[in-house]
């Protein structure tokens, strides 16, 4: 599954080296994620492209995009699915689909 936003909003979260990410996902709706400072550099206008994999990525694979990690759903209702790798927390509105229970890989590419 691929998704592709428009990072909206970049702030600075409660945590040291915490930033909240508010980006608009094309074709409706909204994603909001946690951002550790270093790991990814992100401001507004930034399009991304977030693609969901049940395997994780060969290394040749890795190496197109600025971010990986795997994770699980955390929980799904009607209005919206959130998702967390390690404690990094990325919600989105709509709901996606996730499956509970199995391991998922999140990445990210940045473009200009």
């Amino acid at each position: 599954m691929e998704i592709t936003a428009v990072v909206s909003e970049v702030k600075r979260g409660a945590l040291k080296g915490q930033y909240i990410v508010e980006a608009d996902i094309e074709g409706g709706g909204s994603l909001r994620f946690d951002l550790v400072g270093g790991v990814l550099s992100l401001e507004p206008g930034d399009k991304l492209s977030i693609i969901f994999m049940d395997d994780k990525p060969s290394d040749d694979e890795l190496d197109r995009y600025d971010f990986c990690g795997h994770g699980y759903l955390v929980s799904e209702d009607k209005d919206k699915t959130i998702f967390s790798i390690w404690g990094l927390i990325y919600r989105f509105k709509p709901p996606i689909g996730l499956e509970k229970n199995k391991k998922y890989y999140l990445c990210i590419r940045k473009f200009k």
